[in-house]
């Protein structure tokens, strides 16, 4: 009937260049490196053609990747942001991607069913894993052996593969909508998967079975990552809310972080990533901003927030709506969206 044309360049992949600087790619079909401490954009990149869905950083060897649903994945120079080559033998949008240990491979997949398997040095696609006939949205590899790796997508059902041998090795499925997002801890021994069933599972890797299980919100979880020295899991959700829990309290114990600017209703999370000190998590979403959270300061039982780190001026920021009336309920999303406020709008608008 209508086409409300606006804010809508969402962020879908965050992650720390160091403890300083920060990385995004989304809808806007460039990587932004920004400071982390001022929120100046301090580069871009630009050469893809369609949206970036996915990034991951080597440092140990200065390198970036970035998925796009150009059907490709390209590396770049951490230092001079020069784009070291494209890899292009998807056939369909590709979602994920990920650095094995060391950084001597790279794992990737997508709407074409398949993970393929990268040799980084030298560009050639050395396997591709045949998962079935579903999309595969996440991927990641064991942080301690590059021989391993696991994915997961809308069959519901996490696959742990063996890159060598090119098969799976077992599978996990505990979950009742499609996974979003899985994640080893720094160590290796356990996995997080999240999922549009609104919960984040815990796995115990050796024992190959589910160890904890939790529904933090009503919305899908759209995120997880551990923190680099283990002590936080990390979940962002649909809700604008990123989810911590510390698995090394002597109980229970999970924190909320909640944006300090929350209009309840739009731009939910699609990435969380930790800074390599542990200090700071960052959440990119879908209303184009990221926002920081200081875990230092994190006390059971307030109320924590996530700061806006970068967020570009909207037409309609700060603008009250809840009294304006005759607005139906796809005029008063697309307001939202605009940076307009409505405290009292429902999260399943």
């Amino acid at each position: 009937i209508k086409t409300y044309r606006g804010y809508t360049n969402g962020i879908r992949a965050v992650r720390f260049l160091g403890n300083r600087r920060i990385l995004s790619g989304g809808d806007s079909r460039d990587l932004c490196v920004w400071d982390s401490q001022t929120g100046e954009q301090t580069a871009s990149l630009s050469m893809h053609q369609g949206r970036i869905w996915a990034l991951d950083v080597d440092l140990q060897n200065g390198r970036i990747a970035s998925a796009s649903d150009d059907h490709t994945i390209r590396l770049w120079d951490v230092n001079t942001g020069q784009c070291l080559t494209t890899l292009g033998d998807h056939t369909s949008w590709v979602r994920t991607v990920a650095f094995s240990y060391r950084g001597r491979f790279l794992a990737s997949s997508g709407d074409d069913c398949t993970i393929r398997i990268w040799n980084t040095a030298t560009g050639f696609c050395l396997k591709v894993l045949n998962t079935g006939s579903q999309w595969i949205r996440t991927v990641s590899f064991d942080p301690t052996n590059s021989r391993y790796l696991v994915s997961g997508g809308d069959d519901q059902i996490i696959r742990c593969w063996d890159r060598k041998e090119g098969i799976s090795t077992h599978t996990f499925a505990m979950h009742d909508h499609r996974i979003c997002s899985v994640a080893y801890s720094s160590d290796g021994k356990y996995i997080a998967s999240g999922s549009d069933d609104n919960t984040v599972i815990l796995w115990d890797v050796a024992k190959q079975e589910m160890c904890d299980r939790f529904k933090p919100t009503e919305l899908g979880i759209k995120a997880v990552a551990f923190s680099p020295d283990g002590r936080y899991l990390a979940a962002g959700s649909e809700d604008q809310m990123v989810y911590v829990r510390d698995l090394t309290a002597p109980k229970e114990t999970r924190y909320r972080l909640r944006p300090q600017d929350y209009t309840g209703s739009v731009g939910g999370i699609r990435s969380v990533a930790f800074s390599p000190d542990s200090a700071f998590i960052i959440s990119g979403g879908l209303d184009e901003m990221i926002r920081i959270g200081d875990l230092r300061k994190l006390q059971e039982g307030d109320t924590h927030f996530l700061q806006p780190l970068v967020q570009p001026a909207r037409p309609y920021e700060n603008i009250k709506i809840e009294a304006v009336k005759g607005l139906n309920r796809l005029q008063k999303a697309n307001l939202l969206t605009l940076g307009a406020v409505d405290r009292t709008a429902s999260l399943l608008m």
